[in-house]
C-alpha cells in the first residue's frame, strides 16, 4: 500500500513499512501479523472479507511504530475530495434528467423482453413490473 512518505507492505504472516521522513532520514518498522482461526480462513467468501479487516487492525500497529507515517487519505484535500464527490452524486442521482433517463431504460428495456416480466404487459409500466414483482 502506498503512503504518502513511505509504503506498507505486508505477506501472509509479516508486515513491513519504509517512510521517508521529512529531514530525509529513511525508518523501517516490520513485525509479525497476528494469527487468524483457520477455520475461518477456510470459508472462501469470508476469507476476504477478514483479509481486509486484518489490513484495517495492521494500520494502527503501524502508525505506532512509524508514528511519521501519512496515509494517502490523510490531509484537507483528501477530505474536501470526498465531500465534493458526495455532494456532485446526491445532487446527480436527485436530478429530474436522470430520473427520466432511468425511466426511459426500464421502459426499453421491458418493450425489449416482454417475456422476462410478465406483469408487465398485463399492467404497464408500473412500479411492480420495474422492480419484477
Amino acid at each position: 500500500m502506498a503512503l504518502r512518505n513511505g509504503i506498507f507492505v505486508h505477506s501472509l504472516d509479516h508486515w513491513a513499512a519504509a517512510i521517508r521522513t521529512s529531514d530525509g532520514e529513511l525508518r523501517l518498522a516490520s513485525g509479525r501479523k497476528p494469527e487468524l482461526p483457520a477455520g475461518l480462513l477456510a470459508v472462501p467468501g469470508f476469507r476476504g472479507v477478514l483479509r481486509m479487516a486484518e489490513m484495517g487492525y495492521l494500520l494502527p500497529i503501524m502508525r505506532r511504530r512509524l508514528p511519521e507515517a501519512r496515509l494517502p487519505v490523510e490531509g484537507a484535500g483528501s477530505a474536501a475530495a470526498l465531500g465534493a464527490t458526495v455532494v456532485i452524486s446526491r445532487a446527480i442521482r436527485g436530478s429530474p434528467v436522470v430520473e427520466a433517463v432511468h425511466e426511459d431504460a426500464v421502459a426499453q428495456r421491458h418493450a425489449a423482453q416482454p417475456h422476462r416480466f410478465p406483469a408487465c404487459r398485463a399492467h404497464g409500466p408500473s412500479v411492480a413490473c420495474r422492480h419484477g414483482k
